[in-house]
């Protein structure tokens, strides 16, 4: 009886155990064997690894092709995996996918979005908008666009949604005077329906392409060449040490990493006199460290609505950014200061980059 027990004591637990076992990882979502691609003007060439239009590979500030990876990408709430063998399995309870931050993508430089996915399973109702951010504002309805053919995909279809940002629905012409951040793309209009994302991309396209659907060629702006900085003059040195700090300012992004033969300086941000008039756009970037103290002129008269909308100005507030990459010669390891400064009528006022940069 006593043996009896323990058998029947055994098993319990052994049922208990089972119960009791991690649920199994979910099973890889795999694209169909049977899909069709729509065609279109711009396609992925399989074996070079890039988008192509025309036979021409597009040059692109970001790639990502989910080779077993999320790169980074997230839904909100919505089931985001790798698919089997490639892609981004996506499980709809949100319509908001998101690549990561940080892109430092120049929005003027490339003004081409492109998306190619198939839809697995249908959903409520097709989306297709596409959202972002800057390094001057957040995601929002104020800066959006849509695909050149906005037409839904049938299940089983491979599409290439291509957005010409150079002429955005809404917020034009932000995006080609902005940083670009993050993008954001909404594919349904509520939740269930799958897709497998294949390729994102944020391009350029190949000079004079004309896209079906788009009125004209797609515009692009010419890369600005860096700025050399050279070391500072004694006198420029002087007037600058006595110069007041701005009522007005921030230097929002600044990076300093090898770059060529030498080094390179990037900043952006404003820096306003809060005045009635800007005396002029032209002002000075320094930087002091261990290797020296350089300096070279900089444009801050950039278009900043944001900075207008914050102190409630006009075009003296909004004609007060910056952004602009500079060359330097190899700087030794330590720390560095950015500076920013502005003329005015009473001389010059300075804005202190709070990131302290190192150089290795």
């Amino acid at each position: 009886m006593k043996s009896g027990l323990v058998v029947l004591s055994l098993a319990a637990a052994l049922l208990v155990a089972c119960e009791r076992r991690p649920a199994p990882p979910p099973a890889a979502v795999g694209t169909p064997a049977q899909t069709v691609e729509r065609p279109s003007a711009i396609r992925w060439d399989q074996a070079g690894g890039v988008f192509e239009a025309g036979g021409v590979p597009l040059r692109t500030a970001r790639l990502w092709t989910f080779d077993g990876s999320t790169d980074g990408f997230t839904g909100a709430g919505s089931q985001v995996t790798p698919a089997d063998p490639q892609g981004l399995a996506v499980s709809l309870s949100d319509p908001t996918l998101r690549s990561p931050r940080g892109l430092q993508a120049p929005g003027g430089q490339f003004p081409l979005v492109l998306v190619r996915l198939t839809r697995l399973g249908q959903g409520r109702a097709w989306d297709g908008a596409l959202y972002y951010a800057t390094t001057t504002h957040g995601e929002g309805a104020g800066w959006l666009t849509l695909p050149l053919d906005n037409t839904p995909p049938k299940v089983g279809e491979t599409v290439t949604l291509v957005y010409d940002m150079s002429r955005q629905r809404r917020g034009a012409p932000d995006w080609m005077q902005a940083m670009i951040e993050q993008i954001r793309l909404d594919l349904e209009a509520g939740p269930g329906a799958r897709f497998v994302v294949h390729q994102v991309a944020i391009a350029a396209p190949p000079p004079g392409l004309v896209l079906p659907g788009a009125p004209g060629p797609i515009a692009v702006q010419a890369a600005t060449p860096p700025t050399p900085m050279q070391p500072l003059a004694a006198d420029l040195a002087g007037q600058l040490a006595v110069a007041a700090p701005a009522g007005g300012c921030n230097v929002e992004e600044a990076s300093l990493a090898a770059s060529g033969e030498g080094d390179g300086l990037g900043l952006t941000g404003w820096i306003s006199e809060l005045g009635a008039f800007n005396t002029s756009p032209t002002g000075f970037a320094r930087l002091q460290g261990p290797g020296g103290d350089f300096g070279a002129e900089i444009r801050v008269d950039k278009a900043r609505p944001d900075v207008a909308r914050h102190f409630n100005g006009g075009d003296t507030l909004a004609a007060s950014g910056f952004s602009q990459a500079f060359t330097l010669p190899p700087l030794p390891p330590g720390v560095y200061t950015p500076w920013v400064y502005r003329r005015t009528p009473g001389g010059w006022i300075a804005c202190k980059g709070a990131q302290a940069l190192t150089s290795r």
